[in-house]
């Protein structure tokens, strides 16, 4: 007869156990490779990055490059000839609207050009843009609304209390003291 020998299952569980933490700590050591390995992809991938964009700048560089240099060779090609026998043209039919305007300033004799004492300046760099000149006008009307985007009606009439026009210029160095009760007026 044979004689059957109990399990003994805390022994199996020891060998169980003792496998699993074997097998946990490679998976640790096999996370940390991975990890590694994906790190060194990045790299990989960010210098093929580098490497495009470089391509990719010389790339446009060298097209512009090209299209310069067919700029050029079009203008000397077609601008310049054509320029040329326009220029003989010209000189061939004894042309002269293209030449230097004889007119001089200070000959009145033929000069379109207006002194500034002929357009009314009469001196003075402060007098320049009208000085203390008083000019008015009487106000005739708004314009007519033609549009909706123009102001409406009584937004250009205006005040009656005031001369339409520019009055004198009046000095803006007033004294403020207001100890002395003088506020600028």
């Amino acid at each position: 007869m044979q004689s059957t020998q109990p399990t003994d299952w805390h022994h199996i569980w020891l060998c169980v156990k003792s496998f699993i933490e074997v097998l946990y700590f490679l998976s640790g050591v096999g996370i940390a490779v991975a990890a590694w390995k994906a790190l060194d992809q990045l790299r990989l991938a960010k210098d093929q990055l580098t490497t495009t964009k470089d391509i990719a700048k010389a790339t446009a560089l060298r097209e512009a490059v090209k299209l310069a240099s067919d700029q050029l060779k079009f203008f000397a090609d077609t601008v310049l000839p054509a320029q040329s026998a326009a220029v003989a043209k010209y000189h061939e039919h004894q042309c002269t609207f293209l030449a230097a305007d004889p007119v001089q300033p200070g000959n009145n004799s033929n000069n379109p050009i207006l002194s500034p004492s002929q357009l009314g300046y009469s001196g003075g760099f402060s007098g320049l843009f009208g000085g203390s000149k008083t000019e008015t006008a009487p106000f005739k009307g708004e314009p007519t609304r033609e549009s909706l985007t123009q102001p409406p009606g009584g937004y250009q009439t205006p005040s009656p209390n005031f001369a339409y026009g520019t009055g004198p210029k009046e000095s803006l160095n007033k004294e403020y003291n207001p100890a002395a009760g003088k506020y600028g007026e």
